[in-house]
């Protein structure tokens, strides 16, 4: 197993062919060019959770965490857990919750390249799908804690903003906020936030109006028919699917892409929403 560069994990066999349903498939090419630095030995069964995309809160939780739950139902002991470098917040608060103590784990390193004993490889959920049930239930059964969420009318009604994010924003956010807080939305930002105050925001939410970003893995913890306005210009259908997982009342505004459009990729357009188009949503949900 290989950890190249920032993001990219590798699983080879003894002869050293790449098991390709364990890496990211954009990947693949950039491996075949790579020379393999000599490996360090590790006695034992490893189990590898690490993946690409661990830098997102939502590859984190549906793509790595999640795995997690294959390893128990495996019964499979562990020695060590395979994990990359925990620099976010939610990566140690989600393996707290997880129970992986921290002499168990290896953080797997750009050029680190490890050869075990025996190794484990649960199957990576976005290689089935963008959004997996089994995932997704595993999820809200580890995280939403009936003990430990804290409901509160303050969040009935949310706006989730990426003003902080690098693309795929709301240029006209000032407009868009200046119409649903008379609606009483109350605009949020995730990022500095833990795991559990953005459970307790979703778990309150009857409305919740957002682009499409990872802000909206928090779907997760909504309850069923709560109310969801996704905008978007690009999308994939991770959180569509949530939304039909959890019986969510779910809409979805397009909105124009925002000049200049982004040179890298459709998926990282900057978004306009049109006023009045929302406001029909919001009407006709009768939010």
């Amino acid at each position: 197993m290989n950890r190249l560069v920032e993001g990219m994990v590798f699983v080879l066999t003894p002869d050293r062919k790449l098991l390709r349903d364990m890496a990211f498939h954009l990947y693949w090419d950039y491996f075949r060019n790579t020379r393999i630095p000599s490996p360090s030995y590790y006695h034992g069964t490893v189990a590898v959770l690490a993946w690409a995309g661990h830098s997102n809160y939502w590859h984190w939780l549906h793509d790595t965490v999640g795995r997690f739950h294959l390893l128990q139902l495996s019964g499979i002991q562990i020695d060590k857990y395979v994990l990359p470098p925990l620099k976010f917040r939610y990566h140690r608060e989600t393996i707290e919750t997880l129970g992986i103590p921290k002499n168990k784990i290896i953080q797997l390193t750009p050029g680190m390249h490890l050869r075990a004993e025996n190794l484990v490889l649960p199957s990576v959920p976005f290689n089935i799908g963008t959004s997996v049930k089994w995932t997704v239930d595993f999820l809200r059964e580890t995280f939403l804690n009936k003990e430990s969420v804290k409901n509160s009318s303050e969040f009935e009604r949310i706006y989730i903003s990426r003003e902080d994010a690098l693309w795929r924003k709301v240029i006209n956010e000032e407009e868009v906020m200046g119409v649903l807080e008379k609606r009483g939305f109350k605009k949020i930002v995730l990022s500095s936030m833990s795991v559990q105050e953005q459970i307790n925001i979703f778990s309150s939410a009857k409305a919740v109006i957002g682009s499409n970003g990872a802000g909206l893995t928090n779907l997760l913890f909504c309850n069923p028919g709560t109310k969801v306005i996704q905008l978007f210009n690009s999308t994939s259908d991770e959180f569509i699917k949530i939304g039909n997982y959890l019986n969510l009342d779910y809409y979805l505004l397009m909105c124009s892409v925002a000049y200049p459009p982004s040179s890298v990729h459709v998926i990282m357009n900057n978004l306009i929403v049109n006023i009045d188009k929302l406001l029909e949503i919001v009407d006709s949900a009768e939010i």
